[in-house]
């Protein structure tokens, strides 16, 4: 009965250990901003306040920049399907055959990994 009793204070207190550490990670990840230093920076021997600031600007840019990333790939997929209605029936298979991608469905019309004929004994 008292071996019980002590494991269950253990798991008690190891539970409440656990959590206080969450807790204060927690805290701590709210205070600094993460992200990606851009190409060569790492090697200026930045403060840990300018990493801060640079991570600051790159989340106040985030929201913009991928609403024009969003209208960038809709523009160059409507181009691609106003290129392809130029082409004519044959030349719409023959691309097929070509490249391996139908335009409807742009996956390869073979998939290597799982093609049984290629298969290495």
């Amino acid at each position: 009965m008292l071996y019980h009793f002590k494991f269950n204070s253990f798991v008690f207190i190891g539970c409440c250990s656990i959590l206080i550490g969450f807790g204060n990670a927690q805290g701590k990840k709210e205070d600094k901003k993460r992200g990606f230093l851009p190409a060569n920076f790492g090697k200026l021997g930045l403060s840990n306040e300018q990493k801060q600031k640079i991570y600051s600007i790159q989340a106040k840019y985030k929201f913009d920049i991928d609403e024009l990333n969003k209208k960038v790939k809709k523009t160059l997929d409507d181009q691609r399907a106003e290129i392809y209605s130029v082409l004519s029936n044959d030349q719409k298979e023959k691309l097929k055959e070509i490249t391996g991608f139908d335009k409807k469905d742009p996956s390869p019309k073979t998939d290597k990994k799982n093609d049984p004929s290629k298969s290495k004994d």
